[in-house]
């Protein structure tokens, strides 16, 4: 999917708009007449349409440009690889890769105080 910038406005799929949290698709961009000339509000969080833009595997970081990404393979040995990420030079890099356990991650999640 390519994005053009328009102003503060960004074009998307078949002739939508995008601004903020919401997407403005047109029902037909060329050929608009009385009845193609209403806006569908199709509502999208940032968080979404970076899942969108990453895949499943894309986990943020709350506070920073970064996130982890596990790669959508499993394995044979149950050992998860995840590439820690951020935002350098606006576009995605690889800070560095991880090799974990599924046990490891989820006994470590297990064991989070969440207040």
């Amino acid at each position: 999917m390519t994005v053009r910038k328009q102003g503060k406005k960004k074009a998307g799929i078949n002739g939508g708009i995008w601004s903020g949290h919401q997407i403005y698709e047109y029902s037909s961009p060329n050929k608009m007449s009385s009845d193609d000339n209403k806006l569908i509000k199709i509502p999208i969080t940032n968080a979404q349409r970076k899942i969108n833009e990453y895949g499943n595997g894309y986990v943020p970081c709350e506070v920073s440009e970064r996130w982890l990404q596990f790669s959508e393979d499993g394995s044979s040995n149950g050992l998860v690889k995840l590439n820690v990420m951020a935002i350098g030079a606006n576009k995605p890099r690889k800070v560095c890769e991880l090799v974990l356990t599924k046990e490891n991650i989820l006994r470590a999640l297990e064991n989070v105080d969440f207040k």
